[in-house]
């Protein structure tokens, strides 16, 4: 997979892990927003921020779910079915069968102590080639009128999703030299002024954590109390297959009684 062009954002968004059985076997699953719409956080020398339309055309075909992006972790992947992804009117979510693996145990584990709580998406905005990367981004400028003390850069465009999944890194972690290098050159095009030279200074702790307002807040204790609803459903119907399993070698010892013989050590 090449990472010409990627970028990487991590978001303190919660993750929730549902369990139950599917199709006869048992699962675990996880499921967060890699991405909520409107929430700024800090990328080193400017703020960003992901508009509602920006993965209206994204290509999310292929999407892998790694931990901590490393492709040796890989715990879905859509092609496989084992990963889902998806946008709705607050972000971009994703859901993902975890392996029956150690790692999968092992993020599993992690999540549920809280040692994990954030997600990260990787993605493009820029042509695969070439030197224009201004095509979806849209950047304000600091300035006293607009009370910002950092750029600000709203993606709203985004045109390929490559992976989504739990990390344990914070945001300014994850920013690279490469990340920051297309970022000054989307700046320096649509504004038509050099960006700023400030470093890449290390975000304060809890810099990246979204301001939920009451509306999203309730949403989030929805997504709980579905998954606790999904669940319960797979639960019930683990136990409503091992009653059926139960009806039928019932009917099948009277069956052998029917015809005189013993079932015992049959069954």
């Amino acid at each position: 997979m090449s990472t010409q062009n990627q970028e990487a954002r991590v978001t303190a968004q919660p993750i929730a892990v549902a369990e139950g059985e599917k199709r006869g076997k048992f699962e675990y699953r996880i499921k967060g927003y890699a991405v909520v719409f409107g929430v700024e956080y800090t990328v080193g020398w400017y703020t960003e921020s992901v508009s509602p339309n920006a993965f209206k055309y994204a290509d999310m075909g292929d999407v892998r779910s790694c931990f901590n992006h490393d492709l040796s972790i890989i715990l879905g992947r859509t092609t496989a079915g084992t990963c889902s992804v998806g946008v709705d009117r607050y972000g971009l979510w994703y859901e993902t069968i975890l392996p029956d693996s150690p790692n999968g145990e092992n993020v599993r584990v992690a999540i549920q102590r809280g040692d994990v709580n954030q997600c990260s998406f990787v993605f493009s905005v820029a042509p695969p080639e070439g030197d224009n990367y201004t095509d979806g981004s849209t950047w304000i400028k600091a300035d006293a009128t607009n009370g910002r003390k950092k750029p600000h850069r709203i993606l709203t465009d985004i045109t390929k999703v490559f992976e989504v999944g739990p990390v344990t890194m914070p945001a300014s972690q994850q920013t690279t030299v490469s990340v920051t290098a297309i970022a000054r050159k989307s700046y320096e095009n649509a504004t038509g002024s050099a960006a700023p030279l400030a470093p890449i200074n290390q975000a304060a702790p809890g810099s990246t954590q979204p301001k939920w307002g009451p509306k999203f807040a309730r949403e989030l204790e929805l997504l709980k109390i579905e998954n606790d609803i999904w669940g319960e459903r797979l639960a019930y119907e683990k136990l409503a297959a091992e009653n059926e399993a139960q009806r039928k070698k019932r009917q099948a010892i009277d069956f052998c009684y029917s015809i005189g013989i013993n079932p015992k050590g049959k069954f």
